[in-house]
Formats: C-alpha cells, structure tokens, sequence
C-alpha cells in the first residue's frame, strides 16, 4: 500500500473509497469525520425543506457540496449557492456560495464551532449557521452569523421553542422545534 500523501489535494480525495465518511482537506491534511447519524440526518432534510420555502430562483440548495479553497477543502452540511455557478461544476467556490450551514454533531464540535467559520469567513462567504444540539435531544438552537470584514458576527440566536424570520441571505422562518426527530 503507497504512502499516504505529506500534503493531501482534491485529486488524492478522488481515489478514497466511498465508505460514508467526509473527507475534508484542511492546509493540505486529511480530516475524516464519521457518517452522521439519524438525528443529524433528519435535521438536515427538515432543514433543507424550510430554506426552499424562502428560496430565491437563482439561488440552490446543496447539501454536502465540497466548497474548493485551494489547499483547504471543506464539505459543510448544507450550502446555498448561486444555481448557475453549479451548473456543470463538480465543486463550488467560496464566491459562489452565499451560506455554509453546520449541524453540528459530537465529532464535530471543534471543527463546527471555531475552524470551519474562521475558513468560511477568510473565504469571504457571508453568512454561516451553525445548529447545534441542546442538553437533552428535545432542543436544538440555531446561531445565525453575517460576516463583518473577515469575521463572522453572531446576529441572531434562534432558542428552542421560538420561531424567527431572518432576512439574509434570504427571507425564511426558522423554529429548532421542527429539525428534532
């Protein structure tokens, strides 16, 4: 079996096996995250579901698209990018990409929390979410972030039991409630 790669690139991604894991390239190293589970898979499908409700014709919706950022290549739960940038594209590019959300799950705390924002930001991608899974499997909380200058600023905190429309990067009414399997 050949060495594994000092420094990992898109093309090194494409001969990984298709096992359900995410692979994602972070400065050139391999990050590997296990498969979601089922919680975290019917929050994103319910998830999805309420931004289509709001979404704009020229905007899409792709869950688990690779976002290129040169030696950085990172996989978030769901993006909304611009349709016609997708068209024929096997990647999206930050410039594309007008939301990156994280659902975020125990293995990927740290990397939900504090280095995908921080790259999203230094991407230039204006708004990133993060929903995040309460004390008990009963709430989840919705943290809406808009970029300013080269960081996020947290604009909205979205509790469970509440429900809040937000504006960018588009109108929808999210509620935590209805993301709970």
């Amino acid at each position: 079996m050949p060495a594994p790669p000092e420094v990992w690139t898109l093309e090194d991604l494409a001969n990984l096996p298709e096992d359900g894991r995410r692979y994602e390239i972070v400065d050139g190293e391999l990050h590997v995250s296990p498969a979601p589970g089922p919680p975290h898979q019917f929050a994103l499908h319910r998830f999805c579901v309420a931004l289509d409700k709001g979404l704009p014709p020229d905007l899409a919706i792709m869950p688990g698209i690779d976002i290129d950022m040169g030696h950085t290549m990172l996989i978030p739960d769901v993006s909304v990018v611009v349709t016609s940038a997708m068209r024929g594209a096997s990647l999206a590019r930050p410039a594309d990409v007008r939301l990156a959300v994280e659902i975020v799950s125990p293995s990927s705390v740290k990397m939900d929390r504090l280095l995908k924002p921080e790259r999203y930001a230094a991407a230039g991608i204006p708004s990133y979410w993060r929903i995040e899974p309460g004390g008990n499997d009963a709430e989840l909380t919705i943290f809406v972030y808009e970029l300013d200058g080269d960081k996020y600023r947290e604009t909205v905190v979205i509790e469970a039991g509440e429900q809040v429309t937000v504006d960018r990067p588009f109108r929808v009414t999210l509620a935590p409630a209805q993301f709970i399997l």
